[in-house]
């Protein structure tokens, strides 16, 4: 016999030997036998387990509500493996004070599955609760303004964003120390909003803000402090300062050569971006050298009919052209049109 199965045997004849009185412990063994089922991927009998448990709850107000939370989470668990979201977003009370971390997992899970409306729910309902229940100043009300920001941001709405934002550094800046990642990681979000809206000053201003807390917390060369580089870089390129552009996208590349670990997207995108601002100065074979590598890692990660390879090629073909090297032009024009169609 497996070890599922000595467990549900067990907790079986537990339900049969405790008085039918004990209803914390009825509710505790139909949780576990829910997550049980959950484990060996039989849904339906793990949503059985944790409906009795829950009708339990439903009836004795005064249980833990700790435990209730966590049933809830469960059931919300099994649709959310079984792709039934629209039962996830109905099941859930309204309000109820136990329940923000669920909330906050499922407005997670919407915004991954690019639901923004019914992330932005949960997220106000997590918020709601940490309102009533948490001081002013809880670093957990920071992360929740934060999440709802993102979702904000995602759907152009920047005043609402920043406002978001905004709160969130207000508490991070009075429950945190001065050099906490969670106000980094704030000044970066707002950094990214004010860059959006042309505000390019105080993008900067955020980000190098950014920038100095993340050097303390991690190292010069850490992924975050190359991130925040390359952002920088952007922000000076839309300003048309090329000289600090170029300067700042050198940091982040060397940065990211120098990790054992670099994620290849983000390492191409840093040759693309370098490779851009270099293009707008007239530096045409050093862009060339970019985007050539930016296309060696693309080949390896794209089917070659990919729109983004039609953009290299075409950036290609035009560095090329500039150079006055015509026939690698037309070459990679083809390929591009190769892509396109």
């Amino acid at each position: 016999m497996g070890d599922f199965d000595k467990a549900e045997t067990y907790y079986i004849r537990l339900l049969k030997e405790i008085p039918s009185s004990n209803f914390p412990q009825y509710a505790t063994i139909y949780n576990q036998l829910g997550l049980l089922y959950h484990r060996k991927c039989n849904y339906q009998l793990a949503l059985e387990q944790y409906e009795k448990a829950l009708e339990i709850f439903s009836q004795y107000s005064a249980l833990d509500n700790a435990i209730l939370s966590k049933i809830y989470d469960n059931i919300a668990s099994v649709y959310d493996d079984l792709g039934y979201f629209d039962k996830v977003f109905s099941l859930l009370p309204t309000y109820h004070p136990s329940l923000a971390i669920t909330y906050g997992n499922l407005g997670s899970t919407f915004r991954d599955i690019g639901d923004s409306e019914k992330a932005l729910e949960m997220f106000k309902r997590k918020l709601d609760i940490q309102l009533k229940t948490l001081t002013p100043s809880h670093p957990s009300l920071a992360s929740a303004y934060n999440n709802m920001g993102v979702i904000y941001k995602e759907n152009d709405d920047y005043i609402l964003a920043l406002k978001m934002y905004q709160s969130a550094l207000d508490i991070c800046s009075v429950a945190l120390i001065p050099d906490h990642v969670n106000i980094a990681l704030t000044y970066n979000n707002m950094a990214n909003i004010y860059n959006e809206t042309g505000d390019y000053s105080l993008a900067i201003d955020c980000y190098l803000k950014a920038l100095e807390i993340e050097v303390k917390h991690f190292s010069e060369d850490h992924y975050h402090v190359a991130m925040t580089y390359g952002n920088i870089a952007i922000v000076y390129d839309g300003q048309r300062n090329y000289t600090a552009a170029v300067e700042n996208h050198q940091k982040a590349l060397d940065i990211l050569l120098k990790s054992s670990t670099v994620n290849q997207e983000e390492l191409s995108t840093s040759y693309f971006n370098f490779g851009s601002t270099l293009k707008k100065m007239g530096n045409f074979s050093s862009a060339l050298t970019m985007f050539e590598k930016t296309l060696e890692i693309k080949l390896a990660r794209l089917t070659h009919d990919h729109s983004e390879l039609a953009v290299l090629f075409n950036n290609i073909d035009l560095m090329y052209f500039n150079l006055k090297h015509y026939g690698n032009a037309l070459k990679n024009y083809n390929l591009a049109l190769d892509n396109c169609f």
